[in-house]
């Protein structure tokens, strides 16, 4: 188990500069929306309008960052996922 969780760190560490130009480049909407898709919370109980949150939404599906699956989104990458978490 040791050595998959290193291997996990050692994937998290070479990603970390493409994960924080990524990052780097969404609004905060779209930072509020991902992060809360990250941890499995609808993005809908965010404190931002129903449209703010589609738009975001939309966005993060256009640029493959996330998709639907059986009514829910989920990050694509779950390294990135896992680094957001980290945040």
């Amino acid at each position: 188990m040791e050595d998959l969780e290193e291997a996990i760190k050692q994937v998290l560490l070479s990603e970390k500069p493409m994960f924080e130009t990524l990052w780097d480049s969404l609004t905060a909407n779209q930072k509020m929306v991902l992060k809360s898709v990250a941890f499995e919370v609808s993005p809908y109980d965010l404190e931002i309008s129903a449209g703010s949150v589609k738009s975001a939404l939309d966005k993060l599906r256009k640029i493959d960052v996330i998709e639907k699956v059986d009514k829910r989104y989920k990050i694509i990458d779950p390294f990135f996922a896992r680094w957001l978490k980290n945040l």
